[in-house]
Protein backbone atom coordinates (compact mmCIF):
# COMPACT_ATOMS: atom_id res chain seq x y z
CA UNK A 1 0.00 0.00 0.00
CA UNK A 2 1.31 3.84 -0.81
CA UNK A 3 2.39 5.58 1.78
CA UNK A 4 0.59 8.79 2.48
CA UNK A 5 2.62 12.22 1.36
CA UNK A 6 3.06 14.77 3.87
CA UNK A 7 2.27 17.96 2.65
CA UNK A 8 4.55 20.56 3.29
CA UNK A 9 4.71 22.98 6.14
CA UNK A 10 3.00 26.31 4.46
CA UNK A 11 0.98 25.30 1.73
CA UNK A 12 -3.09 24.54 1.84
CA UNK A 13 -5.46 22.79 -0.14
CA UNK A 14 -7.69 25.03 -1.87
CA UNK A 15 -11.50 24.59 -0.93
CA UNK A 16 -12.79 25.54 -4.70
CA UNK A 17 -10.14 23.72 -7.00
CA UNK A 18 -8.38 21.42 -4.98
CA UNK A 19 -4.94 22.34 -5.94
CA UNK A 20 -2.31 23.82 -3.27
CA UNK A 21 -1.48 27.44 -2.28
CA UNK A 22 1.82 28.99 -0.25
CA UNK A 23 5.33 28.51 0.84
CA UNK A 24 7.34 25.69 1.80
CA UNK A 25 11.08 24.78 2.13
CA UNK A 26 12.63 22.58 -0.57
CA UNK A 27 13.48 20.42 1.87
CA UNK A 28 9.85 18.97 2.30
CA UNK A 29 9.78 17.76 -1.63
CA UNK A 30 10.81 14.23 -2.50
CA UNK A 31 12.26 15.95 -6.07
CA UNK A 32 13.41 19.03 -6.32
CA UNK A 33 15.93 21.20 -8.52
CA UNK A 34 19.27 20.83 -8.34
CA UNK A 35 20.18 24.48 -7.81
CA UNK A 36 17.71 24.87 -4.57
CA UNK A 37 18.89 24.58 -1.13
CA UNK A 38 17.65 22.99 1.58
CA UNK A 39 16.53 26.04 3.05
CA UNK A 40 15.54 28.17 -0.14
CA UNK A 41 11.87 28.48 0.02
CA UNK A 42 9.41 27.89 -3.28
CA UNK A 43 5.52 29.01 -3.83
CA UNK A 44 2.94 27.43 -5.35
CA UNK A 45 -0.62 28.96 -6.58
CA UNK A 46 -3.19 27.11 -7.62
CA UNK A 47 -5.54 26.87 -10.46
CA UNK A 48 -7.93 29.47 -9.07
CA UNK A 49 -5.00 31.55 -8.87
CA UNK A 50 -4.57 31.62 -12.95
CA UNK A 51 -5.68 33.25 -15.88
CA UNK A 52 -8.69 32.85 -18.18
CA UNK A 53 -8.60 30.39 -21.09
CA UNK A 54 -7.59 32.21 -23.91
CA UNK A 55 -10.70 29.99 -26.33
CA UNK A 56 -13.63 29.98 -24.19
CA UNK A 57 -13.11 32.94 -21.53
CA UNK A 58 -14.70 31.36 -18.63
CA UNK A 59 -12.00 28.07 -17.63
CA UNK A 60 -9.07 29.01 -15.91
CA UNK A 61 -5.56 27.96 -17.21
CA UNK A 62 -2.65 27.99 -14.63
CA UNK A 63 -0.85 31.59 -14.46
CA UNK A 64 2.42 31.35 -16.61
CA UNK A 65 5.54 31.49 -14.72
CA UNK A 66 3.95 29.60 -11.68
CA UNK A 67 4.30 26.65 -10.08
CA UNK A 68 1.81 23.69 -8.92
CA UNK A 69 2.50 21.36 -6.13
CA UNK A 70 1.30 17.70 -6.85
CA UNK A 71 0.53 15.74 -3.56
CA UNK A 72 0.90 12.28 -5.22
CA UNK A 73 4.47 13.09 -6.52
CA UNK A 74 5.60 15.25 -3.86
CA UNK A 75 6.87 17.78 -6.08
CA UNK A 76 6.34 20.99 -8.47
CA UNK A 77 5.75 21.97 -11.48
CA UNK A 78 6.53 24.93 -13.32
CA UNK A 79 4.28 26.33 -15.54
CA UNK A 80 6.54 28.37 -18.05
CA UNK A 81 5.82 31.32 -20.00
CA UNK A 82 4.09 29.64 -23.19
CA UNK A 83 1.68 27.61 -20.41
CA UNK A 84 -0.45 30.91 -20.97
CA UNK A 85 -0.95 30.42 -24.88
CA UNK A 86 -2.70 26.91 -24.25
CA UNK A 87 -6.16 26.58 -23.74
CA UNK A 88 -7.98 25.15 -20.50
CA UNK A 89 -8.86 20.84 -20.38
CA UNK A 90 -12.25 21.65 -21.78
CA UNK A 91 -11.68 22.94 -24.87
CA UNK A 92 -8.51 21.02 -25.63
CA UNK A 93 -10.69 17.91 -25.21
CA UNK A 94 -13.74 19.32 -27.50
CA UNK A 95 -10.97 19.79 -29.92
CA UNK A 96 -9.69 16.02 -29.87
CA UNK A 97 -13.36 15.08 -30.27
CA UNK A 98 -14.03 16.91 -33.00
CA UNK A 99 -10.81 15.04 -34.58
CA UNK A 100 -12.10 11.62 -33.15
CA UNK A 101 -15.00 12.18 -34.66
CA UNK A 102 -13.85 13.06 -38.24
CA UNK A 103 -11.11 10.42 -38.01
CA UNK A 104 -13.12 7.63 -36.34
CA UNK A 105 -16.63 7.96 -37.11
CA UNK A 106 -18.69 5.57 -35.01
CA UNK A 107 -21.01 3.38 -37.20
CA UNK A 108 -23.95 1.83 -36.06
CA UNK A 109 -25.44 -0.42 -39.00
CA UNK A 110 -24.30 -3.80 -38.56
CA UNK A 111 -22.27 -6.15 -35.76
CA UNK A 112 -18.51 -5.24 -37.38
CA UNK A 113 -18.90 -2.16 -38.30
CA UNK A 114 -20.34 -1.17 -34.72
CA UNK A 115 -17.63 -3.46 -33.14
CA UNK A 116 -14.79 -2.28 -35.57
CA UNK A 117 -15.46 1.52 -35.47
CA UNK A 118 -15.98 1.28 -31.57
CA UNK A 119 -12.56 -0.77 -31.13
CA UNK A 120 -10.94 1.88 -33.65
CA UNK A 121 -12.85 4.85 -31.58
CA UNK A 122 -11.44 3.53 -28.00
CA UNK A 123 -8.01 3.11 -29.36
CA UNK A 124 -7.73 6.27 -30.96
CA UNK A 125 -9.04 8.12 -27.43
CA UNK A 126 -6.43 5.77 -25.43
CA UNK A 127 -3.78 6.60 -28.03
CA UNK A 128 -4.41 10.79 -27.16
CA UNK A 129 -4.68 9.56 -23.52
CA UNK A 130 -8.29 10.82 -23.41
CA UNK A 131 -10.45 11.64 -20.07
CA UNK A 132 -12.75 8.48 -19.60
CA UNK A 133 -15.65 10.79 -19.12
CA UNK A 134 -14.94 12.37 -22.80
CA UNK A 135 -14.79 9.10 -24.21
CA UNK A 136 -17.30 7.61 -26.28
CA UNK A 137 -20.83 6.44 -24.77
CA UNK A 138 -21.76 4.79 -27.65
CA UNK A 139 -20.68 1.27 -26.49
CA UNK A 140 -22.32 -0.26 -23.10
CA UNK A 141 -20.96 -3.76 -21.28
CA UNK A 142 -23.46 -6.31 -20.94
CA UNK A 143 -21.88 -7.19 -17.66
CA UNK A 144 -21.80 -3.59 -16.03
CA UNK A 145 -24.82 -1.88 -17.52
CA UNK A 146 -22.27 1.20 -18.10
CA UNK A 147 -21.45 2.89 -21.29
CA UNK A 148 -17.76 3.53 -21.58
CA UNK A 149 -17.38 7.01 -20.44
CA UNK A 150 -19.31 6.15 -17.30
CA UNK A 151 -16.80 3.42 -16.37
CA UNK A 152 -13.76 3.78 -13.93
CA UNK A 153 -10.10 3.62 -15.71
CA UNK A 154 -9.79 -0.59 -14.97
CA UNK A 155 -13.27 -1.04 -15.92
CA UNK A 156 -12.72 0.95 -19.13
CA UNK A 157 -9.32 -1.32 -20.18
CA UNK A 158 -11.25 -4.39 -19.28
CA UNK A 159 -14.18 -3.54 -21.20
CA UNK A 160 -11.81 -2.37 -24.38
CA UNK A 161 -9.89 -5.49 -24.31
CA UNK A 162 -13.03 -7.49 -24.02
CA UNK A 163 -13.91 -5.58 -27.15
CA UNK A 164 -10.45 -5.99 -28.85
CA UNK A 165 -10.64 -9.96 -28.25
CA UNK A 166 -14.12 -10.16 -29.90
CA UNK A 167 -13.04 -8.69 -32.99
CA UNK A 168 -10.00 -10.85 -33.33
CA UNK A 169 -11.95 -13.77 -32.72
CA UNK A 170 -14.67 -12.74 -34.88
CA UNK A 171 -13.60 -10.93 -37.61
CA UNK A 172 -9.60 -11.41 -37.33
CA UNK A 173 -9.09 -9.42 -40.81
CA UNK A 174 -10.73 -5.57 -39.11
CA UNK A 175 -8.86 -6.70 -36.74
CA UNK A 176 -5.58 -6.85 -38.08
CA UNK A 177 -6.37 -4.41 -39.81
CA UNK A 178 -6.02 -2.22 -36.63
CA UNK A 179 -3.45 -3.67 -34.89
CA UNK A 180 -0.76 -4.62 -37.30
Amino acid sequence: MKEKTKIPKGLSKCEVCGEYNGTAKWKELSHRHHLAKDNDYFSVSCLCQGILCHKCKQNKIHRPISNSYYEDENCIWHNPWFTGMRWCDECSNKDKLIKLEKECPLVPHTEVGRLFSMVRRMKAEKEINLPINYRSGFSISVKTGKSANKMTEQGWETFYQDLRNQLKKDYPDRYYSLFS
